[in-house]
């Protein structure tokens, strides 16, 4: 039996309810994540969607992805930005420069 996350108030549906989400923009990624599935985050974006190095996260685009969350090392004029695997930034057809909405990953 699959589990479902829709909830039923009378006759409507109301949604899932994932956490919070927030919008970082994109950054150049680092070569040594290309195809393991890694997304960085500096400590501040890390505190704010209440996740820690190695838990994962989702980032949505035209598709959502599930990354596992590793350091970034602060970027004083970049502080809500977010570095994702080359490769799956690929297949989610999103491009550097661009913002995208993250939220915490629930099982």
């Amino acid at each position: 039996m699959m589990k479902s996350y829709e909830k039923t108030i009378g006759s409507k549906y109301l949604a899932p309810s994932y956490g919070k989400e927030i919008m970082l923009s994109l950054i150049e990624d680092v070569d040594a994540d290309t195809g393991k599935g890694i997304a960085r985050l500096n400590p501040e974006v890390r505190r704010e969607l209440d996740v820690q190095i190695g838990d994962f996260i989702e980032v949505i685009g035209p598709k959502t992805l599930k990354f596992r969350v590793e350091k970034l090392e602060e970027i004083k004029e970049r502080r809500n930005a977010i570095t994702v695997d080359r490769d799956l930034r690929q297949k989610m057809f999103l491009s550097v420069g661009i913002e995208v909405f993250v939220r915490k990953f629930i099982r």
